[in-house]
């Protein structure tokens, strides 16, 4: 289900993610909480191993730029997911203030929380044409 991006929105409550998944290819990942008014940044597939790893590159050196990782590990319990995000550059040092850091810590809980419940639950159906929010979104095809 990592490289299921049109499945994304089923249980991260803050992204969308357009494009294949493969080392090398670029996507793009809309972010925020709204669907509506999410703003879209453009990331670098920087690691992908089918049912095991997908990583994210975002940013410019020296500015300001980041990886996010997903990695399935195999665990007593079953499978274990591994989320990691870390930041570089100058950006990285406007990170640092308590209120930023609080900030990134509670998005990363609640997605992880939602990844949980998903993971826990199974996939949820998906919405009906009708109840989209956004005109032109790919509706589940």
């Amino acid at each position: 289900q990592l490289c299921d991006f049109p499945a994304y929105r089923r249980w991260n409550p803050y992204r969308e993610i357009l494009g294949l998944a493969a080392v090398g290819e670029t996507v793009t990942i809309r972010i925020g909480p709204d669907p509506a008014k999410r703003r879209a940044i453009r990331a670098r597939i920087s690691a992908f191993v089918p049912g095991q790893e997908l990583a994210f590159a975002t940013g410019r050196k020296p500015w300001a730029n980041a990886i996010e990782s997903f990695r399935l590990e195999p665990s007593r319990r079953g499978v274990r997911l591994v989320h990691s995000a870390r930041m570089f550059g100058l950006g990285a040092l406007l990170m640092r203030s308590d209120r930023s850091q609080a900030g990134l810590v509670s998005v990363y809980e609640r997605v992880d929380a939602a990844l949980a419940k998903y993971a826990a639950t199974g996939p949820q159906p998906r919405k009906s044409p009708a109840s989209s929010t956004r005109p032109g979104h790919d509706r589940g095809r």
